[in-house]
């Protein structure tokens, strides 16, 4: 029934999913609009996350509140109560016994749900900040052969505040003065050559994004991947993404590569390039693109390069995907 698959996506960590599979069992009922209300605190949690105007501890907070609502809206639908419905005439007494005991198993199981939704979000948030060494790194290399090859990738906003911290560690160690009196400032070609690069990066913290659901599952060479969400601004593109190792070694990843095959339009991105994925671990990515689409978009081909322990070459993983319906519609 669609109440049990909804709580199985719920205790599996997929919010928006059991969102979705809940949503044809409410829609005739009383309790729909408690659900619509609970889908647009969703909705209103991913913008926030996605234009990093909330901190990870106030998004985890509202995450757990609204996945303990849901869980109770489940248990209401599950046992057809409605909230501040008048009891009824004939049987009222067995039927609130019952709802008694609906309560009860849904406090325990939203408990344990918090528990579990805490742990894994605790461990993504370790996984994110592991990562974002490596993505600085990537973007504070000097200007020089490889930069057409990363003109067209942007780092996410709300990870731009790790560079000036990386740039400013680059500069002290590479430009030692020779003298006391030259010691804060770095030599005049040095100052020179990162200008070009300073001037590359764009600042996307004021897009506003349509949102829109892909759905695309599958796997290659063992690469397992699911490109869950794609937004849209006036000048960038973002995709929400879930990749796993079912390799039996370790996993290094390259830059991702995405073109929108209706008009052209081609843009890189480094975010998890140089990141290491140990066998079986699973991570989830939301790389930005510089892309500018107008109109609606239509489909895509992405490109995600890696490379295998042992393995001779590296290996692309690529699949094309196109637009499933936009979120809020």
């Amino acid at each position: 029934m669609a109440h049990q698959e909804s709580k199985t996506l719920l205790l599996r960590g997929k919010t928006k999913e059991a969102l979705d599979v809940l949503e044809p069992a409410v829609k005739q009922t009383e309790l729909y609009d408690e659900w619509a209300m609970l889908r647009a605190r969703y909705s209103r949690m991913r913008e926030q996350e996605m234009k990093g105007t909330a901190s990870a501890e106030e998004r985890q907070l509202e995450h757990n509140r609204i996945n303990d609502a849901l869980l109770r809206l489940i248990a209401q639908a599950e046992s057809g109560a409605v909230p501040d419905a008048a009891p009824s005439t004939s049987g009222g007494a067995p039927r609130q016994k019952a709802n008694w005991r609906v309560w009860a198993i849904a406090a325990v199981a939203a408990v344990v749900l918090i528990g579990i939704l805490t742990r894994r979000q605790n461990a993504e948030l370790d996984e994110t900040a592991a990562g974002l060494p490596v993505q600085t790194e990537q973007q504070s290399v000097p200007a020089g052969a490889e930069e057409p090859a990363q003109a067209g990738a942007v780092a996410p906003p709300k990870r731009q505040s790790a560079k000036p911290e990386r740039q400013e560690e680059k500069t002290s160690a590479d430009s030692r003065p020779a003298s006391p009196a030259a010691e804060d400032a770095p030599p005049p070609q040095k100052a020179a050559a990162e200008k070009p690069q300073e001037a590359a990066v764009e600042d996307f913290s004021d897009e506003v994004y349509d949102r829109y659901y892909i759905g695309k599952l599958g796997s290659q060479d063992d690469f397992v991947y699911d490109i869950n969400e794609l937004g849209k601004g006036s000048r960038s593109v973002y995709l929400d993404m879930r990749i796993k190792n079912d390799f039996s070694g370790p996993m290094k990843l390259g830059s991702i590569k995405l073109l929108h095959t209706d008009g052209k339009q081609e843009a890189v991105s480094n975010l998890v390039k140089g990141k290491v994925l140990q066998p079986n671990e699973r991570d989830t990515i939301n790389p930005l693109f510089k892309m500018a689409i107008p109109g609606e978009p239509r489909a895509f081909r992405i490109e995600l390069t890696y490379h295998k322990e042992g393995a001779i070459g590296a290996r692309r993983m690529k699949t094309v995907f196109g637009i499933y319906r936009k979120i809020g519609e």
